[in-house]
């Protein structure tokens, strides 16, 4: 994946909320970013989420990036997934 890009802004009437929320979707992206990783080669993502200290609530979100893979690392990752998936459905009966 060449050049990811991940532009975020969140408000909420109350700051510390907001500030909350903010650190929240930070690591949350990072783990999305995470298992991206596995699957494509990443170069360094420019991240920015920007937390917005007014007197209304809104959210937006801008995301721009190239994906270039091969085919069979698609199929090893589906495949991965899809045995762990069988796993746990088993686990649960």
């Amino acid at each position: 994946m060449e050049k990811l890009t991940i532009k975020a802004e969140f408000a909420s009437l109350d700051a510390g909320f907001t500030g909350m929320v903010t650190g929240v979707a930070y690591a949350e992206i990072y783990k999305l970013i995470g298992f991206l990783a596995t699957i494509f080669t990443l170069e360094q993502p420019s991240i920015t989420i920007t937390p917005i200290f007014e007197e209304k609530s809104f959210f937006s979100i801008y995301s721009e990036g190239i994906i270039k893979t091969k085919a069979v690392h698609i199929i090893f990752t589906t495949i991965k997934f899809y045995r762990e998936y069988r796993k746990a459905i088993k686990r649960k009966d």
